[in-house]
């Protein structure tokens, strides 16, 4: 932050909103696809990506417990992210 220099990009996404949990990214991008994600400064590593949304998606994904939330202009999802029994 000090030089303002780049250190990396990446063009994977389109425009996104993310949080942040348990050490790695949860980023919704506006043509629906959602993905998790670790960002060092190597870059981005993308662990799994789906396409879940058909219409805009501009709103930032949320997590209440081990419910995420994601909508588009149309829908709205909610998926349990929690380990599996």
């Amino acid at each position: 932050m000090k030089t303002g220099r780049v250190v990396w990009q990446d063009r994977n996404f389109s425009k996104a909103s993310f949080l942040y949990a348990d050490g790695k990214f949860i980023l919704v991008d506006e043509d629906g696809n959602l993905a998790l994600t670790t960002v060092s400064p190597m870059g981005l590593k993308i662990h799994s990506k789906a396409a879940l949304l058909n219409s805009n998606a501009w709103t930032a994904p949320t997590l209440v417990g081990t419910a995420l939330y994601i909508r588009d202009r149309k829908n709205i999802m909610a998926l349990d992210v929690g380990a599996s029994r």
